[in-house]
């Protein structure tokens, strides 16, 4: 057993099946991956609003909607890149209060430059790890992504 394993034990409750405890470890495992600096830039909750937008222009209810997150704190995050010079407010022939925000040169070019990085650190984690493996591996997880939407 390994000293992470160890750990885990003494942090679940005891009426965990073997299977739950399992699940258990795998998502605490995804967890510190995702917890992991992805950008020294960028926090996650900015590039899912730059990735909302990446190939059209929209809302900040609209980027809200994409994201299923709370109106208003997308447009502090909104009110944030358009500030650092990475989104810009269009006029909205739909309405004319709420501005449409796409991305600018600046906002494509490092949010491409992001994707590369990203790219680069999957594919180096990546290596050597069987395909066939990984693809179970994500069936599984899409699988309890659907279970947990259905509750």
């Amino acid at each position: 057993m390994s000293i992470y394993d160890k750990m885990l034990s003494y942090m679940q409750p005891p009426h965990f099946t073997q299977p739950g405890a399992g699940l258990y470890r795998v998502l605490k495992a995804a967890g510190r991956l995702r917890s992991e600096p992805r950008s020294r830039r960028f926090s996650p909750a900015r590039l899912a609003v730059l990735g909302s937008l990446r190939r059209e222009p929209g809302t900040v209810s609209d980027v809200a909607r994409r994201l299923a997150s709370a109106r208003q704190g997308v447009q502090r995050l909104v009110d944030a890149l358009v500030q650092a010079g990475l989104l810009e407010p269009l006029p909205n022939p739909r309405h004319r209060r709420a501005p449409l925000f796409a991305l600018t040169a600046h906002g494509r070019e490092d949010q491409a430059e992001h994707a590369r990085a990203e790219a680069l650190r999957f594919n180096q984690l990546a290596e050597g790890l069987a395909p066939e493996a990984l693809r179970a591996a994500a069936a599984i997880l899409e699988e309890i992504y659907r279970r947990q939407q259905r509750d």
